[in-house]
């Protein structure tokens, strides 16, 4: 990995000399695990129903459609990021490829 971790865990894993924090570590992994089952919620309410339509309409590509576009604008929105990052962050915001016409291309494809 070439950032080498997540610098906003520095503080609590004690790198620069601080003391480890494990329970401040705990909470950190906690709340993001608690954030993911929230927004997972309805998903699973999904999978756990017994009703059982087993075809697939029109409606249903649509949304699919518009799901993997939403990744696909993520991923790309990411690499576009990294890149830029890479070459060394010219400018104060990134403004290649999709990047150009939002801040936060990346969030707006979830």
């Amino acid at each position: 990995h070439e950032r080498k971790g997540d610098s906003r865990f520095d503080e609590v894993l004690g790198k620069g000399g601080g003391t480890p924090q494990p329970m401040g570590f705990f909470v950190f992994w906690m709340v993001q695990a608690f954030w993911v089952m929230l927004v997972s919620m309805p998903m699973l309410f999904v999978n756990s129903s017994n009703v059982n339509l087993p075809t697939f309409s029109g409606y249903d590509f649509g949304w699919a459609i518009l799901f993997a576009g939403g990744v696909l604008t993520e991923i790309i929105a990411d690499i576009q990021k990294a890149l830029w990052v890479k070459r060394g962050r010219q400018g104060t915001f990134c403004q290649d490829g999709i990047w150009k016409y939002s801040r936060h291309p990346n969030y707006f494809g979830e």
